[in-house]
C-alpha cells in the first residue's frame, strides 16, 4: 500500500441519532483539530433538514 504522507482525504462515515417532534432545519459541522493549540481549523458546515421517524 502506498502512504501518501498524511496528505491523503479519505472517505468517512458516521451515524447520528436524533429526536424530534417536527420537521426542522439543522447543520452538520465537521472540523479538524490543530495540532498545534488544539483549537478548531477548517471547519465545514452543512444545512441539513431534520424530519421525525415515520
Amino acid at each position: 500500500m502506498e502512504g501518501c504522507g498524511g496528505g491523503c482525504r479519505g472517505a468517512y462515515r458516521v451515524v447520528v441519532g436524533w429526536r424530534t417532534a417536527r420537521e426542522q432545519r439543522g447543520t452538520v459541522e465537521v472540523y479538524e483539530v490543530s495540532a498545534r493549540d488544539g483549537s478548531r481549523i477548517n471547519t465545514v458546515a452543512v444545512p441539513v433538514v431534520l424530519a421525525p421517524a415515520a
